[in-house]
């Protein structure tokens, strides 16, 4: 549902009991799966059903970095709505005013 954006899809299957928070075997989770290809209105479906936001963030990376750099500003405002940390990485800053996402 989320690899190819079927909003309702991913409704039905949470509707069932599908786990919001569970990892794949490289460990993303199905929030940073959707806001990685920018596909807000699951974003907006995981975020209201218990999804964590600081569990898909990575030692690495923000869950904001993609989504930054690919301009999804729906996703980007969603996320830091709920509670995604801006100060994770010093780039989200550089790339928030890149893509004018500070007003």
């Amino acid at each position: 549902a989320i690899q190819n954006n079927h909003p309702e899809t991913a409704k039905e299957l949470i509707k069932g009991g599908a786990e919001v928070n569970k990892t794949n075997a490289s460990g993303e989770t199905p929030l940073l799966l959707a806001a990685n290809k920018g596909y807000f209105e699951i974003v907006e479906l995981l975020i209201q059903n218990g999804a964590d936001i600081q569990l898909s963030e990575n030692k690495r990376s923000s869950i904001l970095y993609f989504p930054l750099l690919c301009s999804y500003s729906q996703v980007v405002e969603c996320l830091i709505k709920n509670g995604a940390d801006v100060t994770k990485e010093e780039d989200l800053l550089y790339l928030a005013c890149e893509r004018n996402f500070l007003n």
